[in-house]
């Protein structure tokens, strides 16, 4: 995946999506498309849907690999929306936003390490490497907007 980072006076951040692997959809009257409803039962026709779902806690980059004890870089970015409502516009997160780093442990998630953003929404961090693990960034929320979490990532340990 290539991350292409733009900042600067006039660019602004705008929603961005992730894009979850295909999704087939049986409808009951194949020449309808997504038109038509959904067929009921088993049916070997259907049609592809992709399912887009907006991100504004980005984990843009990982170290893929680190030799053991060595330190991985992670790094992203946080961008608000104004607002609940779909479609609000968004904004870079205000400087000092805090932000947790969290790993897998089995099927909890423990925070690592919190963090702040800077100016342009954007945060990054160094951490030492034991073994093989899962982050994502996490995002708490405030009085007017819900918690928000990134995808995972998975730094590979090597010896």
């Amino acid at each position: 995946m290539t991350v292409t980072r733009l900042s600067g006076p006039f660019f602004r951040p705008s929603r961005v999506y992730h894009y979850d692997p295909v999704l087939w959809m049986v409808s009951s009257q194949p020449a309808l498309g997504p038109a038509a409803p959904p067929a009921t039962g088993t049916r070997k026709v259907g049609y592809k849907a992709t399912l887009l779902i907006p991100q504004n806690l980005r984990f843009a980059g990982a170290t893929a690999k680190v030799r053991h004890g060595r330190t991985a870089t992670l790094l992203g970015s946080l961008a608000l929306p104004a607002g609940k409502t779909a479609g609000s516009p968004v904004s870079w997160a205000p400087a000092r936003t805090k932000v947790q780093i969290q790993r897998q442990s089995g099927t909890r998630w423990l925070r690592v390490k919190t963090l702040s953003v800077g100016k342009s929404g954007a945060w990054r961090t160094q951490l030492v490497m034991r073994a093989t693990t899962c982050y994502r960034a996490f995002w708490p929320g405030d009085a007017t907007r819900s918690a928000e979490y990134s995808l995972a990532r998975t730094v590979r340990v090597v010896r």
